[in-house]
């Protein structure tokens, strides 16, 4: 099992500081990406409502941030957020990971609150088609996963 103390912080802890700091940001992004040094990690932290549109826009914006820091590993927090998407463009979501062309290698770990009655649906689909996609309510195992 990976270490899960970032430069002698716990993970969960880390996340919710880098979370409450990104909260009290006044400029209104939606999201925000961190990288996790030590576990190679891109930790994209998720606020506000997010539709379909939005979401594409933060696909979009994942794909440019991977072209800056190289990373294969991400971690989406989309526990502060509003998913505002029908079954549809949920279901459609694979889609555009392949108009993108994300790779089949890379690994994401989406991070809901609990109740999100959507989460695995959103996780059948994109699993169905061949992306390295889980769904989970906590940091944690999410990052055990993604440093598998």
């Amino acid at each position: 099992m990976p270490d899960l103390s970032l430069g002698g912080e716990n993970v969960e802890t880390r996340i919710r500081a880098l979370t409450a700091s990104f909260a009290s940001n006044p400029d209104g992004q939606l999201w925000k990406f961190t990288y996790l040094n030590d576990a190679k990690i891109t930790l994209v932290q998720v606020l506000g409502e997010i539709t379909a549109p939005t979401w594409r826009r933060l696909l979009a914006d994942s794909i440019e941030q991977a072209h800056k820091q190289p990373c294969d590993r991400y971690l989406v927090d989309y526990r502060r957020a509003n998913v505002k998407m029908s079954v549809i463009d949920l279901y459609n979501r694979p889609k555009y990971y392949a108009q993108t062309k994300m790779s089949h290698d890379v690994r994401v770990a989406l991070v809901f609150s609990e109740g999100y009655q959507e989460a695995d649906f959103i996780e059948a689909v994109t699993q169905n088609r061949d992306y390295q996609v889980k769904v989970f309510t906590a940091s944690e195992p999410a990052i055990v996963w993604l440093t598998q």
